[in-house]
């Protein structure tokens, strides 16, 4: 994926949680979250499919919209 349409394709909400359980509704999409939180993008889309309890201690969930 080109930098120029990193985040803007095909852009899913997720909610994600800390270790520490703070709260985080991304925006920009969950491999521009990834990059900013230096997080396994691979490892967070295991979380988020129930495939990982976990990835650094931090959880996901997609929030589905009703579009």
């Amino acid at each position: 994926m080109s930098k120029t349409s990193t985040g803007k394709i095909n852009i899913k909400t997720y909610k994600c949680v800390d270790p520490d359980g703070k709260e985080y509704i991304t925006t920009k999409g969950l491999t521009q979250f990834c990059k900013d939180y230096g997080l396994s993008l691979c490892s967070m889309g295991k979380v988020h499919r129930g495939l990982m309890k976990h990835h650094k201690g931090w959880l996901c969930e997609l929030i589905i919209s009703s579009h």
